[in-house]
C-alpha cells in the first residue's frame, strides 16, 4: 500500500535524512525503511532581487550577479523591488499540476521575462520567451502534455524603465 504524508516545521533548503517505521495496533515497530535524503519545499517562490546601475535591454545572466535581496513570495511579486527602474528578479519554486492534460504557460511582462517549466534553474531554451525591452506583452508556450504531479519552475524578469508589470498564468484544455 502506498501512503503519502507531509512533514512540517522543516527549514527550507536544509537537507533531511528520512526513513519510515510501521507501528501496528499492538505497538510493535518494524525495522527502518531505506533512508532517503530530501530538501523541503515551501509554498510560494524563492526569489533573488537584483539591481543595476545601467539598464538591461535583455535578461542578464543572473547567476553571475549578486542579489541585493532574497526572500519568499506567493507569486511573481515585483512590489518588493526597492527601486522603480533597473532591477530584475529570479524566482524558483514548484508548481502542482492537478490533473493529466495539455497545458500552456504564459508570461505577461513589461519589460522582459522568461519561464522554464520542469527546471528550477534558467538553463537551455525557455518554455516561454518574452525577453527584451517592450511594453506589457503576453507570450504563450507551446502546448505541453503533462501528468499530474509536482514540477520545478523558474521565472526571470527585468525592468529597465517606464511601466512595470509581471505575471505568470497557465491553463489546461
Amino acid at each position: 500500500t502506498q501512503m503519502m504524508f507531509v512533514l512540517t516545521g522543516l527549514t527550507q533548503s536544509a537537507p533531511y535524512a528520512i526513513y519510515v517505521k510501521a507501528v501496528d495496533a499492538s505497538n510493535n515497530s518494524s525495522s527502518a525503511s531505506n533512508q532517503i535524503t530530501a530538501e523541503p519545499i515551501l509554498g510560494g517562490l524563492k526569489y533573488n532581487f537584483y539591481t543595476t546601475a545601467n539598464a538591461w535591454s535583455v535578461l542578464p545572466n543572473f547567476s553571475t550577479l549578486t542579489p541585493a535581496a532574497q526572500g519568499i513570495s506567493a507569486n511573481t511579486d515585483i512590489t518588493v523591488a526597492t527601486q522603480s527602474t533597473n532591477y530584475g528578479f529570479l524566482w524558483q519554486g514548484y508548481i502542482q499540476v492537478p490533473v493529466n492534460g495539455t497545458y500552456i504557460f504564459q508570461t505577461t511582462s513589461d519589460d522582459g521575462s522568461a519561464l522554464w517549466f520542469n527546471s528550477v534553474n534558467p538553463s537551455g531554451t525557455p518554455t516561454v520567451n518574452n525577453d527584451g525591452l517592450h511594453g506589457s506583452t503576453a507570450k504563450t508556450s507551446a502546448s505541453l502534455t503533462l501528468t499530474a504531479g509536482i514540477y520545478p519552475i523558474c521565472i526571470e524578469y527585468f525592468q529597465a524603465g517606464g511601466g512595470a508589470n509581471m505575471s505568470v498564468s497557465w491553463a489546461s484544455s
